[in-house]
């Protein structure tokens, strides 16, 4: 089966002690059983939880390793439990120091235990890296403490090919000395590049080059945005602090006092993180306001997304046995969409004209052109499949390179072949998001091409706006 068919399947939870009677016991662990074995065989299994269970050597001849030396019953039933479902103790399975391997601490006598377990079925077990405790992330005052379990998944797949890289094109807006070092590392590279004998897409494809040098020598590479962690506050970490305290304190003096200042502690931590949150919240919301009164729309809907908490649509593999198959499956969606040519029955038919003949400036774009479409270009905006971005196109001066490019496709019809690429990115709607019918497409085209088409039209728009 592909990997998109399988799942993975998690199953928790908390055994009763080894005081409850047997029966309690025994119905726990057919339950678990009973959950475990409705999970289809080829799904990524894991189970955790408070087994309450103690577990040890089985005999001389065991490899694993164990904290305890004798099993308990409730160790007994775990052992069964995973013969029985087929699954892996992964606690026993590395060979860790005492300290990484107990998870519980008794309060008053200070005893130490290893109660908790995670399991995984057989099939994967591999893929389970590590399983050990941890204490640093026990900041709620309880006397358990985490276990952990590193997971890497090693699957079969296809090579795809390098994604490319997201550069930050902001700097380009702001800093003038960089726009000009930008230009002229352009304009150098493409002319030692270009060649006589070239024509409009060796040409172009060179300039694609130039630029493509250019980014990776003079910007920086886009990095995600990280949010603020409310965890990370000053304020959050000492009222964390403080709880530690009072629960080292209390496990060492099992006194009511020194349980009700844990109490204390947890509210004074809870009342601590919601008030970073708050303010966290109240920032964003000024932010949202700021953008809406600039006008910066995209910045807006990312805040809002953000305070909602909304996320975008999960998108899985389409249907297909293949990734060839599933391609095919995208082009005839999308040719679909786009229609097909018209279909002329007579090319000879004479056609009437209906207007007198127009006035139509067919001269060649002068650099007062090219600068007023170059003001309607929105920066910010994804682009196409050459790799000039918006802010290239509109910041830096590449006007003499770009205006002959677009007066060649006017004048001699020589167009390069990257203009008559579209990148489509699918958009899913409602429905079942296996089919492609239930996703519209954005084409991003390139954004010299878009100028040119503001040039042309611009031409015509004077001429024609006396037509009824």
């Amino acid at each position: 089966k592909q990997w998109y068919q399988r799942r993975v399947a998690i199953t928790a939870g908390y055994s009763p002690t080894e005081a409850a009677p047997a029966e309690e016991a025994e119905d726990f662990h057919n339950t678990l059983r009973q959950a475990m074995n409705d999970v289809p065989a080829h799904h990524l299994l894991m189970t955790f939880g408070d087994m309450n269970a103690r577990l040890g050597k089985e005999n001389d001849d065991d490899p694993r390793w164990y904290f305890h030396d004798r099993t308990n019953r409730n160790g007994g039933l775990l052992r069964d439990t995973a013969l029985e479902c087929n699954m892996e103790i992964t606690n026993t399975r590395f060979k860790k120091r005492i300290g990484k391997m107990w998870t519980h601490l008794s309060d008053g006598t200070l005893n130490k235990g290893q109660l908790d377990f995670v399991l995984v079925r057989q099939k994967w077990k591999n893929s389970v890296k590590n399983t050990e405790a941890y204490d640093i992330f026990n900041s709620l005052g309880s006397d358990h403490r985490v276990v952990v379990s590193r997971v890497k998944i090693s699957l079969r797949k296809t090579k795809k090919p390098p994604q490319r890289v997201q550069y930050d094109y902001s700097a380009l807006k702001r800093d003038e000395e960089l726009q000009r070092k930008y230009a002229v590392a352009v304009q150098n590279r493409f002319s030692c590049l270009v060649e006589e004998g070239d024509d409009a897409t060796e040409s172009y494809g060179k300039l694609v080059a130039a630029v493509e040098a250019a980014n990776k020598t003079l910007l920086s590479k886009r990095t995600n945005k990280k949010k603020y962690d409310p965890s990370s506050d000053r304020r959050v970490d000492a009222a964390r602090r403080e709880l530690f305290l009072a629960k080292d304190k209390y496990h060492h003096h099992t006194l009511e006092e020194n349980r009700e200042e844990v109490a204390v502690k947890k509210e004074a931590l809870k009342s601590c993180y919601l008030t970073v949150e708050e303010e966290i919240l109240q920032e964003k919301i000024r932010k949202v306001e700021e953008s809406a009164d600039r006008c910066r729309n995209k910045e807006s809907w990312e805040l809002i997304n953000d305070i909602s908490g909304r996320t975008r649509t999960c998108c899985g593999l389409t249907e297909g046995s293949s990734p060839a198959e599933r391609l095919n499956n995208w082009k005839k969606h999308f040719a679909g969409l786009l229609g097909q040519p018209p279909s002329i029955p007579d090319a000879d038919i004479t056609i009437r004209n209906i207007h007198p003949p127009l006035d139509i400036d067919i001269n060649p774009f002068t650099p007062e052109e090219l600068a007023q479409a170059k003001k309607q270009i929105v920066e910010g905006k994804a682009f196409g499949d050459d790799g000039i971005s918006p802010e290239v196109m509109k910041r830096v001066d590449l006007d003499e390179i770009i205006l002959k490019f677009c007066n060649d496709a006017l004048t001699k019809g020589e167009i390069p072949d990257q203009w008559k690429l579209s990148n489509i990115i699918p958009v899913p709607k409602k429905g079942d998001l296996t089919k492609t019918d239930n996703y519209r497409g954005i084409s991003l085209t390139s954004i010299v091409c878009k100028t040119l088409n503001r040039m042309v039209l611009k031409k015509k728009k004077v001429p024609t706006a006396t037509l009824r």
